[in-house]
């Protein structure tokens, strides 16, 4: 009596398995490298509102400095500004994480404001007046503005 072995077609057991391991193993590394993809798009994402909040926050504070012609320092987070026929002048302060020019909000999320003024050697020569602030996400803005420039 002869014995015949019949081919089947198919995957063993065994060969299963390992195609099984393969696939979870490259779903792993897949899946971790999309992961890590995902996070620091979204940390770029976030860096760039960061940035351009922070643009923005300048231009706003930079508008309202440039249109005066007299700053008064009334204290570590108050100024208060003149313009030209302007006698009683609008506040700038850092209040409850916001910088607000009189009430009306300026920039939020804000760390307190710094400002100084140079004292000019001559009667008639400029003040140079910085200014700068912490915004929360860690960003700084700052500025300078001469006033009384010819």
């Amino acid at each position: 009596m002869k014995r015949t072995v019949q081919h089947r077609a198919g995957m063993t057991l065994l060969e299963l398995v390992v195609a099984i391991t393969v696939t979870a193993i490259l779903c792993i590394v897949l899946s971790t490298a999309y992961i890590n993809l995902y996070r620091q798009y979204h940390r770029q994402i976030s860096s760039a509102q960061s940035i351009h909040e922070a643009l923005a926050a300048k231009a706003r504070v930079d508008n309202v400095f440039r249109r005066c012609q007299r700053i008064q320092i009334d204290g570590e987070n108050r100024v208060r500004v003149f313009g030209v026929s302007d006698s009683t002048g609008q506040t700038v302060q850092c209040r409850e994480s916001a910088l607000l020019l009189d009430d009306a909000v300026l920039v939020r999320d804000v760390h307190g404001l710094a400002v100084s003024a140079s004292t000019p050697q001559q009667a008639d020569a400029p003040v140079a007046f910085t200014w700068e602030f912490t915004m929360v996400h860690g960003g700084w803005v700052g500025g300078a503005v001469l006033l009384g420039n010819p």
